[in-house]
């Protein structure tokens, strides 16, 4: 449980006479926006021309790359929320609210009251200190937040009813499929070695090679994916799959946005050159889906008990699982590749044993016991 500090410790961290430790947040939610951090940067210095008493260190800069603002689970924006608990710094500076959160306003002010509990004052560039001490202040911050958090909302569909536009004209927003480039936004066939690998890899399969045998021979002959990583099973069945390569635009396959609903789902044959034979792509269907779902790429999204429930004690993001060819499964930070996260992995039977400990324990506080007691007693 939080304890709030008086409303007179935030509020001298407006005196000017008081050198006070500031910490900075930044946020893109397109890792292409190169130019943003230093923007955003130098908008939140220019708090300290009115607000001279805060005190900037390198040390306190948080920061999300490519994380969209309405996602709890950013690495440094949960890390923020720790140090803030830890005392490390007296104030948040932002360039805007929007930057810090775009979460829905009931969400949103639980994060600035949480904030407002440790003492810390939140100040933005855009329009100065946001004040929970009365009223007035904290209608304003609901404002704000609920402001940021439709904003998204009405760029989420902008976006989503180009994309339709775009989708109808044949047009490609996505990155390049590996076998094709992209010219005037278009597929077109790409580099001849890409091609030959594309069509090797369906010629193979239908011959009856397996998917790990595939990954392998491309991997011995130093073949790198466009990510330039090493292939994989998983890689193979999600190309096997892929109808861009008879030449199919099919859109509406996901909507990563909780804004908008998700398209319906459109396929436009012809859009672009084929580099599969369609009958070589329908044998290679036919084969993948006879070898049944346990084979198939959805393994990756299989629902796990603790999907959601667990956190990395590291960077605070969430935990997902998968289960290794032995039928393990392990929970592993979704960010344990970026972020400069080192990654925790734990065994799902570890795991719940660890929090069935846990709970028991929690049930012998005599307290906690007394307290269950008295509020079943109010509801009966």
């Amino acid at each position: 449980m939080l304890t709030r500090k008086s409303t007179a410790s935030v509020a001298t961290y407006r005196d000017r006479k008081r050198k006070v430790k500031a910490a900075r947040y930044i946020r893109m939610s397109d890792k292409r926006q190169e130019e943003s951090p230093e923007r955003q940067l130098g908008d939140i210095a220019s708090i300290k021309q009115r607000e001279p008493q805060l005190r900037f260190s390198d040390e306190l800069i948080y920061s999300d790359h490519g994380i969209s603002g309405w996602k709890e689970d950013r690495p440094d924006f949960q890390r923020l929320i720790r140090d803030a608990k830890a005392g490390l710094f007296d104030v948040v500076a932002i360039d805007d609210v929007d930057r810090l959160m775009r979460l829905e306003a009931k969400v949103a002010m639980r994060y600035l009251l949480e904030l407002d509990s440790c003492g810390i004052g939140v100040v933005d560039a855009a329009t100065g200190w946001i004040s929970l001490d009365d009223a007035a202040g904290f209608i304003t911050a609901y404002l704000k937040t609920d402001r940021s958090h439709n904003e998204a909302g009405d760029k989420a569909y902008r976006q989503s009813t180009s994309m339709a536009r775009d989708t109808a004209k044949g047009i490609w927003r996505w990155p390049r499929p590996f076998g094709y480039d992209i010219e005037d936004r278009r597929l077109v066939p790409g580099p001849d070695e890409e091609v030959e690998i594309v069509r090797l890899i369906f010629s193979e399969f239908v011959r009856g090679v397996s998917r790990e045998s595939i990954a392998r021979m491309l991997n011995r002959k130093g073949v790198k994916t466009l990510r330039g990583k090493e292939w994989s099973p998983e890689t193979i069945s999600y190309m096997l799959k892929n109808e861009t390569y008879i030449g199919t635009y099919v859109s509406g396959r996901q909507c990563r946005s909780q804004f908008v609903t998700p398209m319906p789902r459109q396929y436009i044959p012809n859009n672009h050159p084929a580099i599969i034979e369609e009958k070589l792509f329908n044998k290679a269907r036919k084969l993948l889906n006879r070898k049944g779902p346990e084979h198939s790429r959805s393994v990756q999204h299989e629902k796990f008990i603790l999907t959601g429930l667990l956190r990395c004690g590291l960077c605070g993001g969430n935990m997902t699982g998968r289960k290794d060819r032995s039928g393990v499964i392990r929970y592993m930070c979704r960010y344990r590749s970026r972020n400069n996260c080192p990654g925790v992995a734990v065994k799902q039977e570890e795991a719940i044993k660890t929090i069935v400990t846990s709970i028991a324990d929690y049930f012998q506080d005599k307290k906690v016991v007394a307290a269950i007691r008295k509020r079943m007693k109010q509801r009966l």
